[in-house]
């Protein structure tokens, strides 16, 4: 570039006025193609971060999906076992002994979070590339995921409250905690046997109205995984159609 300004600057002393317009012409389109070259190169850039945020929300719903399968597989028993409790108090004729009833009545307590992730998903939704770019369809998907999350969340925290306030109170004051604890993994080393006993006939609808509570916060989390699991695969699908079109 130097030595076409000094060709010029020697065709201005000349008065060659046609040389310095071809001149003048070559410098003017060099400067347009370094800028052309230069605003590729960013573009190019900033699609590869794009890519890069596309590859690791994708990575995270994959997870996603994966603590969500585990989850459910813990649902699933417990919703088995809450089934079995109240089938079992629901006859007062029937022998249960508390070898049967401690350990179903330890499964009714724990409420299992989703602890999904979305730190790469945040991340991909503050591009702005992403907004300029993104097909309506995955972002949509991605709204519709994080408000059926927030709504189960939501779900959940009524879900706590609800144990938190009613079940565990009424388990406190009615029942032998000891005894209920001793049946939790590895209890048994640390607290010691309790010298009260369930009276199964006691157990009548307070309880069996707690446990039917439990029930549905079991449903609304199985249909809360349900949803989230297929919009998730909807969503890694989407992405990799988005990685396509950069």
């Amino acid at each position: 570039m130097s030595m076409r300004l000094r060709r010029v600057t020697e065709h201005i002393k000349q008065q060659n006025w046609f040389a310095i317009g071809i001149d003048f012409i070559i410098v003017v389109v060099g400067v347009l193609l370094a800028f052309q070259i230069t605003a590729w190169n960013e573009r190019r850039l900033e699609f590869d971060r794009l890519d890069g945020q596309l590859v690791a929300a994708q990575v995270e719903m994959r997870e996603n999906l994966d603590r969500l399968a585990t989850v459910n597989a813990t649902l699933n028993t417990q919703g088995e076992q809450l089934a079995a409790l109240r089938a079992m108090l629901a006859e007062p004729s029937a022998q249960v002994s508390e070898s049967e009833l401690n350990p179903l009545i330890w499964n009714a307590v724990p409420v299992y979070s989703l602890n999904l992730r979305r730190g790469a998903l945040e991340i991909l939704q503050s591009s702005a590339i992403f907004t300029r770019t993104a097909t309506p369809a995955l972002i949509d998907q991605i709204e519709r995921w994080e408000e059926v999350l927030s709504d189960a969340n939501r779900a959940q925290n009524d879900c706590l409250n609800s144990r938190d306030n009613l079940l565990n109170p009424y388990i406190i004051e009615n029942l032998p905690v000891g005894s209920i604890l001793r049946t939790a993994p590895g209890a048994a080393d640390y607290i010691a046997p309790s010298h009260f006993s369930i009276d199964p006939s006691a157990l009548g609808r307070e309880f069996d109205g707690l446990l039917v509570a439990r029930q549905i916060c079991f449903l609304q989390d199985k249909a809360s995984i349900e949803t989230l699991s297929g919009l998730t695969d909807r969503i890694i699908e989407l992405v990799s159609e988005e990685r396509k079109r950069l």
